[in-house]
């Protein structure tokens, strides 16, 4: 097998990184679109709830099961995108670690790597993590601001607001 010489080797990982940044900007959009998506359906059951007149009964009127039947199907819709959304972040995060480690092998995090007076560091040095450590489990990315926490927000409202009414 032939070896690829060193500037074969660095074009090479120049080439990845960028196509690993492509992946990971398409990522964050498609995230983006899943929130807006699937917010603007729970924000738009929200705003049909609040301004319903109150002597006239929703569609699923007042009955015990009509109301566990929309509350199922709000919770079935809720957890589909944010299971979406934990998908797309997960593999947003995989390709960050393929991005960090390309990184790594040019040189971006070495003190003193680009220049002569052995002081600069290309990249901050808080960069030079693993997203896997920075990236929260579940249940705290649940209690931070971000789409997960706001999408489970508006389910749990819509759910509320169901019950609530009428």
């Amino acid at each position: 097998m032939e070896h690829l010489s060193e500037t074969d080797r660095l074009n090479l990982l120049i080439h990845l990184h960028d196509k690993t940044r492509q992946e990971v900007d398409f990522l964050r959009d498609r995230q983006d679109k899943i929130f807006s998506w699937s917010s603007g359906i729970l924000m738009a059951l929200l705003g049909a709830l609040l301004i319903v007149e109150p002597s006239k009964d929703p569609v699923w009127s007042s009955q015990f099961e009509s109301k566990l039947v929309v509350s199922i199907a709000v919770l079935a819709f809720a957890t589909f995108s944010i299971v979406w959304q934990q998908r797309t972040r997960r593999w947003q995060g995989e390709n960050g670690q393929v991005i960090l480690k390309i990184e790594r092998l040019m040189h971006c995090y070495d003190k003193g790597y680009f220049d002569s007076s052995g002081e600069v560091v290309l990249f901050p040095t808080r960069w030079n993590k693993p997203p896997e450590e920075e990236m929260p489990k579940f249940a705290k990315r649940v209690f931070a601001a971000n789409y997960v926490s706001a999408t489970i927000l508006f389910g749990v409202l819509a759910i509320a607001m169901i019950w609530l009414r009428g």
